[in-house]
């Protein structure tokens, strides 16, 4: 039996649908933390006390959107490795990357007090800035 042409097209715009839907659901998490998935990932998901390795892109947040970029680890091919859930990085990395598969792209909006707080990196960085990462989960150990 053929699939009539008008049901075979409804049904790749709901998969269309669908598919962009969960790519830009936005998600919180409990300390405020909100993400986009940009790109899926393979494997299991990380949590407290794996060791991962990301690249990142870091951007000032400038009225809800991407402002300068302060700093972009591919650029300067330095990956970050990580123990999950320790204070060596920001709060909010342990937040937004727990949970993230090897190969998982992220968008993330940190606000300050999961960040650097009211402390400032010189110029680069002003006190109580609020932040957009992306952020990929290349390894984990």
């Amino acid at each position: 039996m053929k699939t009539p042409t008008f049901l075979l097209t409804i049904l790749i715009a709901l998969c269309a649908v669908t598919a962009v839907g969960n790519e830009l659901a936005i998600r919180s998490t409990a300390s405020g933390v909100q993400f986009q998935e940009l790109a899926s990932g393979r494997g299991d998901a990380v949590g407290p006390g794996d060791v991962v390795t990301i690249h990142f892109i870091a951007w000032i947040e400038t009225d809800g959107n991407k402002g300068n970029i302060i700093f972009n680890s591919y650029e300067q091919d330095n990956p970050v490795t990580f123990k999950l859930g320790t204070d060596k990085v920001i709060q909010g990395w342990n937040d937004v990357v727990t949970g993230m598969k090897p190969g998982e792209i992220r968008l993330s909006f940190i606000p300050h007090d999961l960040a650097y707080g009211d402390k400032s990196l010189g110029d680069m960085l002003p006190a109580n800035t609020d932040l957009i990462y992306e952020i990929e989960l290349i390894g984990v150990k």
